[in-house]
């Protein structure tokens, strides 16, 4: 049996009231209905035309909102634009022309932008980039260091000078093929044009054959010049070196180098900003640079590998590791205040590293240059290094170094100091302690005349004493 057909109504613009009615006349015709199905359908069938009629009625007063606004937005849009180019043009016209275009704010804000953001300047068509910039391998360029300076440019104009060095020891019969297996690894600087390279000693302390002061037999020594590690120079002499302040001076046959610009570390202060460049961990790692700042001036500590005491250290806080022994520490402007040598390694202990400072590696690298070895200057006295301020104080003596003995026919024997005397200055720079009467002789050089105060307990009187130095 078919159903009565829907009503008009129903089917164009259905309202809440024609659904309710034609709900109820499907329920009557429902009773008579051969098929409940059918029945189910055509409600279904409602349903889904009631929904479509919604849809179009809220998407036609939609486009009729959007009609209706978009001459008003773009006469919006339109007002702003011109009225941000006329603003524009007035403020540039001010800027240009008023009073003149030398004397105009414009050029003088500009002089000044160009003034502040001078960085370097380059001597050199190639080089380090720092961004979009470049910086030539050993420019002479100008860095404004403002705060804490820039890691990055230091770096760029310090790294040309920063190498990569390890010893190996060569094995096999003559007629083959030589065998070369690694023993140590470090870093090092380039100190002249022509390949001198200062290092620590003990970065190549296993292949000095101490009787000739030279590099032992079946053992050689490898200068990488670039972080990828081909074509290594071969070390062709070593022109002297020191234990005792854990410096040597090596040399490649290669010129054009740059050698690396020193700083006066004498000038150095707490709190400096410092950075590190080396081989962490191996030449794999060549050039890694980390940053610190300098914690302490004038340390003195011990070396674990060789129970040498090492003073005049620079303290930082820059982490060096196993490869940066040798390297460079530079402040920031990349002129190098220390050499990399020794970090404190224990349990609880952190960032504790020390480095030769700068002016004490100068002074080492000319003699190494002129005697092959450090000659130093020496007074020929022994210190008791016992006696300190609670001595001075208790016996209502001058601090500085006590004096034990003195050598016969030395420099102070010759100048007049006597056992007992207490050494208060040199040059008029007070001495505290045996360090710091080692730290300020050393700033002298064999043949040099110097004065000396002492403090003589025996009479309590102070005396001045012409002291030439001799050579160690």
């Amino acid at each position: 049996m078919e159903l009565p057909p829907l009503p008009e109504q129903v089917r164009t613009e259905p309202d809440t009231q024609t659904v309710a009615a034609a709900v109820q006349t499907f329920d009557q015709a429902a009773v008579t209905a051969e098929s409940v199905e059918d029945y189910k359908e055509h409600i279904r069938q409602l349903k889904r035309e009631y929904r479509k009629t919604k849809k179009a009625e809220k998407r036609a007063r939609q486009n009729a909102a959007v009609v209706k606004s978009k001459p008003r937005i773009g006469l919006t849009v339109f007002i702003s634009i011109l009225s941000t180019l006329l603003c524009m043009a007035l403020i540039c016209a001010l800027l240009l022309y008023f009073p003149t275009k030398e004397s105009s704010l414009f050029a003088t804000l500009l002089k000044k932008y160009n003034a502040s953001n001078t960085g370097y300047s380059r001597t050199q068509p190639s080089g380090t980039h720092v961004g979009d910039d470049e910086i030539a391998p050993g420019s002479q360029i100008t860095i404004n260091v403002d705060g804490e300076g820039n890691t990055t440019v230091a770096y760029a104009k310090a790294v040309p000078s920063v190498v990569a060095i390890m010893t190996v020891q060569v094995s096999g019969a003559a007629w083959e093929n030589p065998t070369e297996t690694g023993l140590s690894q470090g870093a090092g600087v380039v100190v002249s044009e022509d390949g001198e390279i200062l290092t620590n000693f003990h970065v190549i302390d296993s292949i000095v054959d101490r009787s000739t002061g030279a590099i032992g037999k079946n053992y050689k020594v490898y200068v990488y010049f670039d972080s990828s590690l081909v074509e290594p120079y071969e070390v062709v002499s070593l022109l002297g070196y020191d234990e005792d302040f854990d410096l040597a001076l090596i040399k490649v046959d290669r010129t054009g180098l740059t050698p690396i610009e020193f700083a006066d570390s004498d000038k150095l202060s707490i709190g400096e900003k410092v950075i590190a460049i080396g081989s962490p961990g191996g030449i794999e790692f060549m050039n890694s640079v980390c940053d610190g700042v300098i914690s302490g001036l004038k340390r003195s500590i011990v070396s674990s590998s060789s129970d040498i005491v090492l003073y005049d250290m620079i303290q930082m806080t820059a982490p060096i590791n196993p490869g940066n022994s040798g390297g460079a520490v530079v402040n920031s402007e990349g002129k190098l205040v220390g050499i990399s040598v020794i970090k404190v390694v224990a349990e609880n202990y952190e960032n504790m590293s020390f480095a030769i400072s700068s002016n004490t590696a100068s002074r080492i690298i000319d003699s190494f240059r002129k005697y092959g070895k450090y000659v130093k200057p020496v007074l020929g006295v022994t210190i008791d290094t016992r006696y300190d301020w609670k001595a001075a104080k208790d016996n209502n003596w001058s601090q500085g170094a006590y004096v034990e003995d003195v050598s016969a026919g030395s420099s102070a024997d010759e100048a007049g100091v006597k056992k007992q005397d207490i050494i208060c200055a040199i040059e008029g720079i007070e001495v505290l302690d045996f360090a710091t009467l080692r730290t300020e002789l050393l700033k002298f050089a064999p043949g040099d005349t110097i004065t000396l105060r002492v403090y003589r307990p025996s009479d309590d009187k102070f005396y001045d004493l012409k002291v030439t130095l001799k050579a160690s």
